[in-house]
């Protein structure tokens, strides 16, 4: 009798611990779908910026993560940039971005979205860079006059908008001029650099940036001179002039300008010394070419004349007119460069061939992989990624 009712109470509780598993089994089947489906909404919530959604990265730089993304109702591609440093600093590049509105050749901002102390620039989507056209040489061989033209006057074009917009780019580069393979159409791009500048004219290119008065304090203060990539930087930021102004951004849009024939930078240095001599090789030194405010710079250096081979020889590729807006852009002496408005109005645009129509504009796909051991490790700090799980570095110039 009593050995019955002992397996009665043992199959009674064996019974109630199978509900018990049971019921154990499903309210954990149910949390576990819960806390999926919480952590598939937090994803989408994290992959969604405003009206944009994020995706896979595809650039890296030392400013900034550069992701695809797109519109979350129209689908339309975007390129979202999440800006790295102080929030003071983003919010910078966010706002001289913000005073581009309209400007066709500039890369238009659509939104920015702060998160976890982060902000998120949302920006139209550009297919490539003129550095990737340049370094093509095998499937581009010859870049001719009119598509040089054509790009350079494209350049100008939006460095005319900043500049009278009172925005000084300071990072002016062949990987900063964004291409458009369905606008057929080049902007500039990255406002890491950016500053306001004020003249007594209320723009950079009025002609009383020529003034002495615009050397005061209150008119034309004191800028940092850890700005512009090495191959693009004027020898006056070399020679530590701190008092600057659109002169900087028309020396690289000379080197540009250059490269774009050449195939190469004009002068691509090891260091600032070194630069400084392929410069000086290149153009004659600032006694060559009369530039006596130089010797009052606090970094100047004396560097012994080269007599350099002319530049109409260097760009035998150049009409008469080319050569001589060339030149004018790469003056030593700051106060003789040419101006963006000037420059647009140079009879180099205006002489035979033309500039290309935007439906003649070649632009070549950035590249899904170069090979590391064809890079640089001093120069290489840019990231594609062709899919979620490659990654491959292309080539870039640093800051320093």
């Amino acid at each position: 009798m009593l050995l019955f009712v002992l397996l009665q109470v043992h199959d009674a509780a064996s019974d109630w611990m199978k509900s018990y598993a049971s019921v154990v089994k499903r309210t954990y089947v149910i949390d576990l779908r819960q806390s999926t489906k919480r952590q598939m909404m937090d994803t989408d919530a994290r992959k969604r910026l405003g009206a944009y959604e994020k995706h896979s990265e595809i650039g890296r730089g030392t400013y900034g993560t550069v992701y695809l993304g797109y519109h979350a109702d129209s689908r339309a591609p975007v390129a979202i940039k999440k800006v790295l440093g102080p929030l003071k600093e983003a919010r910078h590049e966010a706002e001289m971005l913000a005073k581009c509105r309209g400007a066709a050749h500039v890369v238009q901002l659509l939104e920015a979205v702060e998160r976890r102390e982060k902000l998120y620039l949302v920006m139209e989507h550009m297919d490539s860079d003129l550095e990737t056209l340049i370094s093509a040489t095998e499937t581009v061989p010859t870049l001719e006059i009119a598509q040089v033209k054509a790009y350079l006057k494209m350049l100008l074009l939006g460095v005319h908008e900043l500049h009278t917009r009172g925005i000084l780019h300071r990072d002016l580069k062949p990987n900063n001029l964004l291409l458009s393979k369905t606008l057929r159409c080049a902007k500039i791009t990255d406002f890491g650099m950016a500053t306001l500048i004020v003249t007594a004219g209320g723009n950079e290119e009025d002609e009383s940036i020529d003034d002495k008065d615009c050397k005061e304090e209150k008119v034309n203060p004191k800028r940092s001179v850890q700005v512009v990539t090495r191959a693009y930087r004027p020898p006056e930021i070399f020679f530590g002039e701190e008092r600057y102004g659109w002169e900087v951004d028309m020396w690289s849009v000379g080197c540009i300008f250059a490269e774009m024939l050449l195939r190469r930078p004009l002068a691509d240095g090891s260091s600032d010394i070194d630069q400084l001599s392929k410069i000086f090789a290149a153009l004659g030194s600032p006694t060559e070419n009369g530039w006596s405010e130089a010797s009052q710079l606090p970094f100047y250096l004396r560097f012994k004349d080269t007599n350099p081979t002319p530049l109409a020889e260097h760009f035998s590729m150049l009409s008469a007119a080319g050569v001589d807006l060339l030149a004018q852009l790469l003056q030593l002496d700051p106060k003789k460069r040419i101006s963006a408005s000037k420059a647009l109005q140079h009879e180099f645009f205006s002489e035979d061939p033309e500039p290309a129509a935007p439906s003649d504009l070649i632009v070549v796909d950035v590249p899904d992989r170069v090979e590391s051991s064809a890079i640089d490790s001093g120069t290489a700090d840019v990231v594609v990624t062709s899919d979620a799980s490659h990654t491959f570095m292309i080539k870039g110039r640093r800051l320093l």
